[in-house]
């Protein structure tokens, strides 16, 4: 974490509170993994084209889903270009904005308050969410993002695709 948050070319000094930001944001994504996944958060869950988005049939839902999508082809943009340092900017600021707003404000409804439908709309974009960010993360918090891969899935997720932002479309 520390290595990928510095800039090519650039001289960076060794930080322990860097470090600690790493480990924070590692623990977070275990926890905020765990949360989605004792909610019966499964692979059918996924969207994965232009009919599975009409699944969220919440605003808040189709809202984090179009963040997600600009994130994606904001990270992936930004690989390409190789500046790294700023593609994980780009995903850690939606992830602490994920945790912090996002599932703090759907907790009633994910746990089934507001009825099936829009349950369901939660655990869609819980998985999709989940799926994507996990992928982001991998090349720079490597063991933690393939632990919660084997969690829900087989196989590890440095293996997975790079996520694709036109599947959310």
């Amino acid at each position: 974490y520390w290595a990928a948050s510095a800039k090519l070319g650039a001289d960076t000094a060794y930080e322990i509170a860097q470090m600690k930001i790493g480990r924070r944001l590692a623990i977070k994504l275990l926890n905020a993994s765990k949360f989605a996944l004792n909610l019966g958060v499964t692979d059918e869950h996924i969207i994965g084209g232009p009919d599975d988005v009409e699944r969220l049939t919440e605003p808040l839902d189709r809202a984090l889903i179009a963040a997600l999508r600009e994130v994606i082809a904001q990270a992936t943009a930004d690989f390409e270009s190789y500046d790294h340092s700023r593609a994980l900017q780009r995903v850690e600021s939606f992830f602490w904005a994920f945790t912090d707003d996002y599932v703090e404000l759907v907790k009633d409804r994910a746990y089934g308050a507001r009825g099936e439908e829009a349950q369901a709309s939660v655990r869609a974009a819980l998985a999709t969410t989940l799926d994507a960010v996990l992928r982001l993360f991998a090349p720079v918090l490597p063991f933690a993002t393939d632990e919660v891969w084997r969690w829900w899935r087989a196989g590890s997720v440095h293996r997975a695709a790079w996520p694709q932002a036109e599947s959310l479309e």
